[in-house]
């Protein structure tokens, strides 16, 4: 190297040095900024809480006081209330009689009256508070998407220093705007509560003097009452009768003198009669008295049921301010986790251990099979055990999904569909468990529209990766000795309630990528783990097969041409005779877990056609032209079988567990019993949506003939089709396999 360049690198790596030391003194500025941001919080914190502490406790002791003097005075009301009542009542028995009705209509009347107004001033209360609280909802949501928008121009300020200290300096200024406008709310508030309380505690204040000076003036007409008596010696009732009395005795004696008139007869009738009229006067006067008493009665009733619901209402605005002051610290709080815009990000290697980490616990012993485990052996057994367990499945539902499992390079994912409560997630379950795989139920969401909700992603807010349990399973059992050695099983639950194009389909696309790739050099799956990071991949290991379930209902999404090409799709049958369950079984008798190693199942699974010439010549003169002659017909129709298909076809029967025996021997019932399959599972849904009415329906019946002609039982189900559907071909029935299912209940009887 010459001294130039020496020189030039010297020169560079001061001038990076110095840079370096540039940026290490305005961060360490910028953390003593953050650091006072911190405390200024706090302090304000602690101030709006000792406002509020004292606030509080100044409300309560007035409350407390004026309460006390209330109910003190109330009481004596009450007191001298009853007591007079209970006089009162005795002397004007008769009169309440006749007129309580009366009275008590008018007051329940007002009563009710009253009762309406104080709640509709309730419900008016409580919709403006209401009201607020969203108001101050929204402006908390407005106040998130201002942090989230400041979290963003932090990213930008790390390439720029200068830039990074005006907006940090600015969004201090609006924090703390914000915090002084949070508190300037609060203390509103509870100055408008206080004012609120002082103003009902003066109204009741005012009713009371107003109710006091009535039970005087009522006390004060009784004193009369009394004064009257002893002038009168009776009471008014007596005066009453003895006026009725002096008014016959007038009548006789007005008669007798009008018979025989004297001078000594006309002046006692004249002093009687100013007598009587001046009784009438008194009753006159003591019945006003009576009436204004009773008046007064009623309003303090009225009254006392007012302070009643005072109180009540006074509980419930206690009970909103508190639910507010708890609202505005969990603002507070979120104000708070949000406000840490410095915190320092995650690296690459924290968030592929977040994914990596193992949450899950082991309970069981992991024992492989023997390598020389036969597959028709390991089949049976499954179908022994799932019977044993309490839910049989036909022999041939188990086979074709064992079949497709096997064929995984050529169809990448098996669909099981038919209706709820068939089996269709109890089958892959039961299959994993009794045969030894690693096992995962994935229940498919309607919100899933990316990649992202089915594996996880990276929490910006938070400051972590959050994955899903897929990711942690496909890692574990593509990472881990313990668990990669083994196959497993991923079922994807009700898959398509949402587009399974809009979250699986860059797994569709590297599964099929994967076929004929060496057993290290498979695809992979990048997961985002954030902006400026590299994807973190998962590879695609051959070891992990792909399963999923689907509902036929008005709630689930069609599979589309994409998903049907590189799928397979099984249809469970609906139960013809509905079977009783004696009990529930535990699926987990005990702590030990014999598991099939990838190398037993890769021994059974056939990647090549074999070279028996029977096999093939089947294949090439019978098969092989029946797919052709039916191509040829949907291509009338808009719809065509590609290469894809066929090759899947094709591998499919000649992985079929029973096509070849323990000797290597064709059996050429199996195959046609598998290719019979293959129609129904990859080629009939290749006509979902096919109109059954003019010349589609001619085609339609040409490929039933077609399938007819060589001996297939399809007729039931592909009629069933074309009835069902609404003027649209739908396979949606399994009738073979029931047929084929009863056949082998009569051969065994």
């Amino acid at each position: 190297m010459s001294d130039n360049n020496i020189h030039e690198s010297e020169a560079a790596k001061n001038k990076l040095e110095q840079e370096i030391k540039v940026l290490t003194e305005k961060r360490a500025n910028l953390e003593q900024l953050c650091s006072q941001y911190q405390t200024n919080i706090v302090k304000l914190r602690i101030q709006y809480n000792e406002k509020r502490k004292e606030l509080t406790k100044k409300l309560q002791q007035e409350y407390e006081e004026k309460r006390n003097i209330l109910e003190a005075s109330l009481s004596e009301v009450e007191k001298d209330s009853i007591k007079r009542q209970g006089e009162v009542l005795s002397k004007l028995n008769k009169y309440k009689s006749e007129q309580s009705d009366i009275l008590m209509k008018e007051l329940q009347q007002e009563v009710s009256e009253r009762r309406k107004k104080m709640y509709e001033d309730l419900d008016k209360y409580i919709s403006d508070t209401h009201n607020k609280i969203n108001a101050k909802l929204e402006e908390c949501n407005k106040k998130e998407k201002e942090l989230e928008r400041l979290q963003a121009d932090l990213d930008k300020e790390k390439r720029n220093c200068e830039r990074k200290e005006e907006r940090l300096s600015r969004k201090e200024d609006e924090l703390k705007e914000r915090e002084a406008e949070i508190d300037n709310i609060v203390e509103e508030k509870c100055a408008s509560e206080k004012r609120h309380l002082e103003l009902q505690i003066a109204r009741q204040k005012e009713e009371i003097t107003h109710l006091y000076e009535q039970l005087l003036y009522l006390r004060q007409n009784q004193d009369a009452i009394k004064n009257f008596e002893q002038i009168y010696g009776k009471s008014p009732e007596d005066i009453k009768t003895e006026i009725k009395e002096l008014n016959i005795a007038k009548d006789s004696l007005e008669k007798e003198l009008s018979e025989r008139p004297t001078k000594e007869v006309l002046k006692e009738r004249d002093s009687l009669k100013i007598k009587v009229e001046k009784l009438e006067a008194d009753i006159e006067k003591l019945s006003q008295q009576i009436l204004t008493m009773k008046d007064g009665f009623s309003k303090y009733k009225l009254l006392e049921n007012e302070k009643n619901i005072l109180e009540n209402s006074e509980k419930y605005q206690k009970i909103i301010i508190e639910q507010l002051q708890n609202e505005v610290l969990d603002l507070r709080n979120k104000l708070e986790r949000l406000s840490q815009p410095f915190e320092a990000k995650s690296t690459r290697e924290e968030r592929i251990d977040a994914i990596k980490k193992d949450d899950s616990e082991q309970n069981f012993i992991l024992r492989p099979l023997d390598n020389n485990t036969k597959e028709i052996d390991w089949l049976n057994n499954i179908c022994c055990k799932c019977d044993s367990y309490g839910i049989h499945f036909p022999q041939r539902i188990l086979y074709a999904f064992h079949t497709a499992l096997k064929i995984a390079d050529w169809a990448s994912i098996t669909v099981l569909a038919g209706a709820s409560g068939t089996g269709k997630s109890e089958l892959p379950k039961l299959y994993s468990y009794y045969g030894g795989m690693n096992f995962i139920n994935v229940p498919v969401q309607p919100s899933w529209d990316s990649q992202e909700s089915m594996l996880g992603f990276f929490n910006s807010i938070d400051n972590r990766f959050e994955p899903e349990p897929l990711l942690k399973f496909l890692v574990k059992c593509t990472e881990n000795e313990a668990y990669n050695k083994y196959v497993s099983l991923v079922l994807l639950d009700e898959m398509n309630l949402a587009h399974i194009e809009h979250y699986f389909a860059s797994f569709l696309s590297e599964l099929e990528n994967r076929r004929g790739k060496k057993k290290n050099d498979v695809p992979q799956i990048q997961v985002k783990l954030g902006s400026g990071l590299q994807p973190f991949g998962i590879k695609l290991a051959r070891n992990i097969i792909w399963t999923g379930t689907m509902n036929q209902d008005e709630t689930t999404k069609s599979l589309s041409d994409k998903v049907l090409d590189r799928g397979l799709v099984i249809n469970f049958p609906r139960p013809i005779r509905l079977i009783s369950r004696a009990e529930m079984k535990p699926l987990y008798e005990n702590n030990e877990k014999n598991m099939l190693p990838y190398d037993v199942w890769k021994n059974w699974v056939r990647r090549s056609i074999p070279e028996e010439a029977d096999f093939k010549d089947i294949i090439d003169k019978t098969y092989r032209p029946i797919v052709e002659d039916i191509n040829k017909e949907m291509s009338d129709l808009g719809r065509a079988l590609g290469h894809r298909v066929w090759q899947a076809i094709e591998y499919y029967i000649a992985n079929y567990p029973t096509v070849f025996d323990v000797n290597n021997f064709l059996n050429k019932n199996e195959m046609h019993r598998a290719f019979e399959d293959q129609i129904v599972q990859k080629i009939m849904p290749k006509l979902r949506g096919i109109e059954t009415r003019g010349k589609s329906r001619d085609k339609l019946d040409r490929i039933k003939a077609i399938l007819e002609n060589n001996g297939f039982a399809l007729t039931d189900d592909f009629n069933t089709a074309c009835e069902q559907g609404h003027g649209q071909f739908i396979w949606c029935s399994s009738k073979y396999i029931d047929n084929d299912e009863q056949g082998k209940i009569q051969i065994k009887q």
